[in-house]
């Protein structure tokens, strides 16, 4: 009887070694891409951060009256591009742009009332 099974484990080993080679390459994948996709969240907050202080800073000069039509504030997590103009005596169209240190950007359009200081519209691009 032993010797019909001659060659029968040397297979079996080999079945069973790639089987487990191919999950931990599996898991590896899904462990690069979970890191990735902790990447892409983290620098979506932090545009999300610096959108809010951008738009709070240009709100500010706009109520101190100073209205220019270009500008760049630097902050520690990026940079912000910005753009005002008039659009009637009362309106100021601002576009915001905001980048990240790692190149992700986020742009988004806002109309702010100088009459009852406030964003009266909202438009966002991504």
């Amino acid at each position: 009887m032993i010797k019909s099974e001659k060659g029968f484990i040397l297979p079996i080993t080999i079945v069973i070694s790639l089987m487990a080679f191919i999950i931990f390459v599996h898991q590896l994948t899904l462990y690069e891409i979970d890191k990735r996709f902790s990447i892409e969240i983290q620098q979506l907050y932090i545009l999300e951060n610096i959108m809010q202080m951008a738009v709070s800073d240009v709100t500010a000069k706009i109520d101190t009256g100073e209205i220019s039509s270009f500008g760049n504030i630097m902050y520690e997590d990026g940079t912000v591009s910005y753009s005002m103009a008039m659009t009637s005596p009362e309106v100021v169209r601002v576009i915001v742009t905001c980048r990240t240190t790692i190149e992700r950007e986020y742009k988004s359009q806002f109309f702010y009332d100088l009459s009852k200081k406030e964003i009266t519209q909202w438009f966002e691009y991504r």
